[in-house]
């Protein structure tokens, strides 16, 4: 394979970058730690911290709950019990649902964490990264035109495979040459389309496959009944943001149910020095895009189609457009064979589509299709039993440069892969659960591996204790691949183990919490000196109190710890020890008018170059309003309302260590229903 040139950064998508620091480090004082990004005014110290209005923010919102708790402790309702939901939704697949076996997510041997589409709404959720950005343990980070989850452990700006893989109503969605998801306005959803969000943390690999290394994000998409007719909507915003939807649902008499979708959106972006030294100045978010979404289902069939396209100016490059165009579509029939066997075919077929014009043309390619087929099985008593087969081709994967000063550049490969999977859930005894999985990936080359999990259960009277442990595994996608000086490429491993304690304190209070150690070796090095990178070792305890009161207010805080170190000390790059998260909404005149805020926390994590960034915290704000006027629905949400200044690491491209995030910015959506 032709080594990729080091071409400059008009044209070259990715970068690889150590994600470690030397060790040890002296720790600079807060002082010292304060910088400048371009012209931007300096980042977070102990005076500029906006103290006294991020505490002024707390108290209020806590003098809330506290009111609120004393005045409906004796009458609430129950809160959206997680634990009512049939767990293979969890798996994303329509067929145990359809046979209305009584699973329960909180059979799941992970520490769950749910968005609903009530929240999005109530909070002001603009894309899927703010919904995943208010996720206990789950942070995003940002460069000019993409963004990058993190969490348990892993977050490096800039790499495109991520080790979260996400679903969109059982299609997983990242593209086959860079692996990538997207979570901003390049991703596949409206977020008015979107019914809930599962953040599922630990080995995924057994179920899903490699993409899936530390977990998954599940999104389960709306049907046609829930809009019943036409929504239209109008949204406006700072940055001249503007944005059109409109939206068809309709449930047939047959039972049969279609959803149609379509939207555009802009913005302008803002102003930026992207260049201190030659004083460029670049618009971040200055994009545009055009989304289509079908859902349709009748007698056990289901089609899922989306397409995306989405141009971005390059600020660290006036006058250049990166075009992303993504598509998918996504088939499935679930069938009852006889009261105990059920059978689930799924088909899919995605497209990715990637080109810039800079110091030469950059175009990538990929294709990909697959099929997957499950039987679950509950013919033995207390067993519920899945076996299942899957195969997919990614039949082109291409990324040519061409006329580049520097040297054109041409990457074609394909891959087939096939996999056997299977997992058993065992009733052990009253109260006790065996959950056991396993799953087996071969690539054509002759490279495979298999991921086992397995979880012990123990549930009772509104407690549920989990202990898990399994290994997960990720296979090199092929832009990675190019970057490996030593080959073959080695396959990620994770080791990992994790202790759930969940208690139901009260009918509408639910507490969580978690420790766990994740092991990760084998990794890929893009250093020519070695073979594999250092391993690291992830330790994290994390915490979540969600209560639901009567008047419909709900409360959702959490907490995350974590320490992420290589074998030589040295610590991670964009690893943050803490974590947090706080959100309040409450009804101010019924459903007429919600307040809801919001409280997000990050601590202080390391840059590239050992610097250290320092720690933020941010607030939002939300005002909807739901039948004030009949059919009319209104939603107002101001961004980082204290207007602080805060930045994400980055890969350092440009020679820019960070990314200075958008100040205070509104956003007001207007929608009418036509029943």
């Amino acid at each position: 394979m032709p080594r990729r040139p080091a071409l400059p950064i008009k044209t070259l998508r990715k970068s690889h970058f150590k994600d470690f620091l030397p060790a040890p480090l002296e720790q600079p004082s807060l002082d010292e730690r304060i910088g400048t990004i371009g012209v931007t005014p300096p980042l977070a110290s102990a005076k500029n911290f906006s103290l006294r209005k991020i505490c002024l923010f707390i108290a209020t919102a806590l003098a809330s709950c506290t009111h609120l708790l004393a005045a409906h402790a004796e009458e609430s309702l129950p809160v959206l019990d997680v634990t009512q939901r049939p767990f293979e939704e969890l798996l994303n697949t329509e067929i145990i649902t359809a046979a209305k076996l009584a699973r329960q997510i909180s059979d799941a041997p992970s520490a769950v964490s749910i968005v609903t589409a009530q929240d999005i709404r109530a909070y002001g959720y603009r894309t899927l990264d703010d919904i995943l950005s208010s996720m206990r343990g789950l942070y995003m980070s940002h460069n000019f035109r993409y963004g990058f989850l993190g969490g348990r452990g892993y977050g490096n700006p800039g790499d495109y495979a991520g080790r979260i893989t996400l679903l969109i109503d059982g299609y997983a969605a990242p593209d086959g040459y860079f692996g990538q998801s997207f979570f901003g306005e390049d991703g596949f959803l409206d977020v008015e389309l979107i019914e809930r969000v599962e953040y599922i943390p630990g080995t995924g690999s057994s179920s899903y496959g490699g993409g899936a290394f530390l977990g998954v994000v599940n999104i389960i998409t709306k049907k046609g009944a829930d809009f019943g007719g036409t929504q239209a909507a109008l949204d406006f915003g700072s940055h001249h943001l503007q944005k059109q939807r409109i939206t068809w649902g309709k449930k047939f008499e047959n039972g049969g149910d279609l959803l149609f979708s379509a939207s555009a959106y802009s913005s302008d972006g803002r102003p930026f020095i992207t260049d201190p030294e030659e004083g460029t100045v670049g618009r971040a978010g200055q994009e545009r895009n055009q989304r289509l979404f079908l859902k349709g289902s009748v007698n056990g069939w289901t089609i899922t189609s989306a397409a995306v396209q989405r141009p971005i100016d390059v600020p660290s490059s006036p006058g250049i457009t990166a075009v992303d165009t993504s598509g998918f579509t996504s088939l499935k029939l679930d069938a009852d064979v006889n009261p105990k066997l059920k059978l689930s075919n799924h088909a899919y077929i995605g497209r990715y589509l990637y080109r810039v014009n800079g110091d030469g043309v950059e175009t990538t390619v990929s294709h990909w299709w697959g099929l997957d087929s499950k039987l679950v099985s509950t013919w033995v008593d207390g067993h519920t039993m899945v076996l299942g087969a899957e195969f997919r081709e990614d039949d082109r994967q291409s990324e040519n440069i061409v006329g580049s000063a520097l040297s054109d550049y041409s990457n074609d490969v394909q891959r087939k892969v096939t996999s056997l999977y299977a997992y058993d859930d065992i009733a052990l005894a009253p109260h006790w659960q065996l959950n056991l999985g396993l799953r087996h990936d071969r690539r054509d080359n002759g490279t495979g591996f298999t991921s086992p999990r397995a979880a012990l259960i123990w549930d009772s009277s509104g407690s549920t204790v989990k202990f898990s442990t399994g290994v997960s595994h990720l296979q090199a996608t092929p832009n990675d691949e190019s970057f490996v000086f030593v080959q073959p490429t080695p396959i990620e491993r994770l080791h990992t183990t994790e202790l759930v304690v969940e208690q139901r304190l009260a009918p509408t209070t639910r507490l969580i919490g978690s420790i766990y150690r994740y092991r990760l070796d084998h990794r890929p090095s893009f250093d020519e000196t070695q073979a594999e990178a250092m391993p690291l070792t992830t330790r994290g305890a994390e915490i979540e109190l969600e209560h639901n009161w009567d008047n419909g207010s709900r409360l959702r805080a959490s907490y995350v710890y974590q320490q992420v170190r290589r074998d030589d000390g040295s610590f991670k790059v964009n690893a943050p020890h803490h974590n947090a998260k706080f959100n309040f909404t409450t009804p101010l005149v019924g459903e007429k008018l919600r307040l809801g805020t919001e409280l997000q926390f990050l601590g202080r994590r390391f840059r590239y170059d050992g610097e250290e960034m320092p720690a933020y915290a941010i607030a939002n704000l939300a005002l909807t309003s739901k039948d004030w006027w009949p059919n009319w629905q209104i939603s107002l949400s101001v961004r980082n309302i204290f207007n602080r200044r805060y930045a994400d690491v980055k890969d350092p491209n440009n020679g820019l260590q960070t990314f200075p995030r958008d100040g205070r910015n509104v956003w007001l959506q207007i929608s009418r229903d036509f029943k």
